[in-house]
This record gives structure tokens, sequence and C-alpha cells, in this order.
């Protein structure tokens, strides 16, 4: 990417090149002709140099998403298998709220804990909708606790 500037500046110098010299001038012709070649290869190198990485970024974002099993939501993860077990383990249990607190403590800049919206935020109500529709799957885990093929 620190090569598009070049090229930038690269295809800008031919493209003043081509607008000052005449087409019919017999001295440029073969630098003309070199010129517009040049200017097709760096075209196609600015356009491999934008479309590799972003379709990598792409395919990236493409790969961790997945549906969740309880609530059928698309859900973006970017934590493999073991990293995703170590947080339920820490999670687990009653003191749960101990663990989200001192994490949110441990990503504040200031080292307090962040504020915390109103109830009668939008917000709000999305996660305890979200909430309610995990405490009603429980149950339906509990039944299918041995085959998790029948949980969705």
């Amino acid at each position: 990417m620190s090569l598009l500037p070049v090229i930038f500046l690269k295809l800008k110098f031919a493209s003043r090149f081509l607008r000052k010299v005449p087409v019919d001038h017999p001295h440029y012709a073969q630098k003309r002709e070199r010129v517009l070649r040049t200017r097709w290869k760096l075209w196609m190198i600015m356009g491999v140099l934008i479309i590799v990485p972003l379709t990598l970024f792409a395919s990236a974002i493409l790969a961790s998403l997945e549906r969740t099993p309880l609530t059928g939501r698309m859900r973006l993860i970017m934590l493999s298998a073991e990293e995703e077990e170590a947080i339920a383990r820490e999670l687990k249990g009653a003191g749960w709220y101990t663990s989200v607190a001192q994490i949110l403590v441990n990503a504040s800049p200031s080292g307090t804990m962040p504020r915390v919206i109103p109830p009668d935020d939008w917000r709000w109500n999305w996660v305890e909708q979200t909430l309610r529709q995990l405490e009603r799957a429980v149950p339906k885990l509990q039944e299918h606790s041995d085959n998790p093929a029948a949980w969705a």
C-alpha cells in the first residue's frame, strides 16, 4: 500500500507528458508508445495493490462469520475455539458479572468502570430482549444436552 503514492505520481507525470507532447510529433513517437505501455502497467499494478488487500480483508471477515445456535443471529468471531473456551470458563458460575466488570475496567483507558447506559435507552431494551431469548433457550439446551445437533 505504500507504493500507491509513488505509482500515483508516476501516472500523473505520464499523463502530463502525454498531454504536452503532440500526437504526431516524430521525435517522441517511440517515447509516447513506451509511456502509454508503462502507464497501462502502472494502472494494473495499482489495481492489484488495492484489490488484493481488500479481497483478503473481506474473505477474513466472511470466514469469521458464524450463526449462533441459540438465537440464529450471525456473529463475527475472531477467537480460536480454545480462546472462546477459556473465556467461557472464566465467566462460568455466579460471579460472572465480576469477571465482566474486571474486563471492562482493564479495557478502560482511565482504569475505572465505564458509564452504563440508562434503562430507557433503546440499546438497553435490545440487550434485554436478547437476554430473554437466551433465557428461553436454556431449557431447550438442558433437554438436548446429550445431542448438540438438536440445539438449532
